[in-house]
């Protein structure tokens, strides 16, 4: 492991994140690097669905005019249904 170099950033989210299969490939992809003696970052962003959610929660809260907490209260409900 080289101190001196800068480490690897690996970013997943959405998609790459939606299956066990998909871990399991990030897994690889990780420990290929580690296994190289890259120093790494992991980043896992939102999984998928979630960032399309809350923008949908932005629109709603604007067009609405609604109250932060109620379209918190239904993204919670829709997040519970999954």
């Amino acid at each position: 492991m080289n101190r001196a170099e800068p480490p690897v950033v690996l970013t997943f989210g959405g998609t790459s994140v939606s299956s066990a299969e998909r871990w399991r490939t990030i897994t690889r992809i990780v420990s290929d690097h580690l296994s190289a003696g890259d120093r790494v970052v992991l980043v896992q962003s939102a999984i998928r669905g979630v960032t399309d959610s809350l923008e949908a929660m932005v629109r709603q809260a604007r067009e609405r005019d609604l109250q932060p907490l109620v379209v918190i209260e239904g993204f919670s409900e829709k997040l519970k249904a999954r």
